[in-house]
């Protein structure tokens, strides 16, 4: 985590930043980040590419495992019940069955 000298979070500082340019900045005028900045934004949209990426890239294994393109959709769709299951007793406070 990269703490800018204001002690706000780097991703903090840069929405802050956007947000009083798009105030205060008048027609015609344009900025750009450097730095740190600059290389975060990069990295993120990295991260969003490589997401993309392994999804396709997972749906492509079960369609060759399931021998479908339909079976997959169905089995994925499920993922999220299965993240629920997962964290409720955390947020409900009930322990797991032993």
């Amino acid at each position: 985590m990269v703490i800018t000298t204001g002690g706000k979070v780097l991703g903090e500082a840069v929405a802050e930043v956007e947000a009083l340019t798009h105030k205060y900045l008048p027609a015609g005028y344009s900025y750009g980040f450097a730095g740190q900045a600059e290389a975060f934004k990069e990295s993120f949209q990295y991260l969003i590419m490589a997401l993309v990426q392994a999804i396709v890239i997972v749906y492509m294994v079960l369609a060759m495992q399931f021998n479908s393109f339909l079976h997959p959709l169905t089995s994925c769709s499920l993922c999220p019940e299965h993240g629920r299951r997962l964290r409720a007793p955390y947020v409900t406070a009930i322990p797991f069955p032993s």
